[in-house]
C-alpha cells in the first residue's frame, strides 16, 4: 500500500492536487479506502474474537 497521497486524502478540498488525477484515479481511491476499512473490519473481528462477539449477543438476547 502506498501512503504518499495521505495528506491529499485528509484534504481532498486541495483543487490543484485532485486536478492532477484523472476521475479513475478517484475511482480507485474509493475502493482503497473500502479495502481499508474490510481490513480494519477484519482486525477488530481478530482483535476481540468473533466468538466474544457471538457470546455478548447471546448474553444481550439472553438477559
Amino acid at each position: 500500500m502506498t501512503t504518499s497521497c495521505k495528506g491529499c486524502s485528509l484534504s481532498p478540498s486541495s483543487q490543484s492536487h485532485t486536478s492532477l488525477f484523472p476521475s479513475s484515479f478517484v475511482i480507485k481511491e474509493s475502493l482503497f479506502r473500502k479495502q481499508v476499512h474490510n481490513v480494519n473490519v477484519n482486525v477488530l473481528k481478530h482483535t476481540y474474537g468473533v466468538e466474544s462477539w457471538r457470546r455478548r449477543g447471546i448474553f444481550a438476547a439472553s438477559s
